[in-house]
């Protein structure tokens, strides 16, 4: 995609409560709109990032690395995740589907959710959105990922 992706004033607000930790819910409450009005608004940021069908995760991940959403700042460092943690975070970003990020981290399908709620809880992340927005800030994802601490099998391979 070389275009720049362009988000409504509506748009930029849906994505920025969502990565900066708030659910679906919590966000129709703080715009005062319905839960569904929230999803409608997801839908479209997928279309316009060329993203359609993808998780929350995916499109999170998207626009970052297309410089389109303000990612949340902390005052807590980056976690140092092991080799395992790294992959299951890169899956949540890129793979919009358990059985996706089972294949990719050899995690059994059915514990994919348990092992991102530990991830969740690791980092301090409200949600998998917030998780991959932090991640992003941290330079854990994305183009400018920081390999310095990294596992030597992480480091060789970004």
């Amino acid at each position: 995609m070389t275009e720049t992706i362009q988000l409504t004033q509506s748009e930029r607000r849906v994505i920025d409560l969502l990565t900066h930790g708030a659910t679906i819910q919590s966000t129709a409450d703080q715009m005062s709109i319905r839960p569904k009005s929230v999803s409608t608004y997801l839908s479209k940021m997928r279309q316009k990032a060329e993203c359609v069908g993808a998780s929350a995760p995916v499109l999170v991940n998207t626009l970052a690395e297309h410089d389109v959403i303000t990612l949340p700042v902390t005052d807590h460092p980056a976690p140092d995740l092991s080799e395992e943690e790294q992959l299951l975070l890169e899956a949540i970003a890129r793979e919009s589907r358990y059985r996706g990020i089972a294949e990719k981290t050899h995690i059994h399908r059915d514990d994919v959710g348990v092992e991102t709620d530990r991830l969740l809880r690791k980092t301090s992340a409200r949600t998998v959105m917030h998780l991959v927005a932090l991640a992003h800030g941290w330079r854990l994802l994305g183009p400018h990922r920081s390999t310095a601490g990294a596992p030597d099998s992480l480091q060789r391979s970004a």
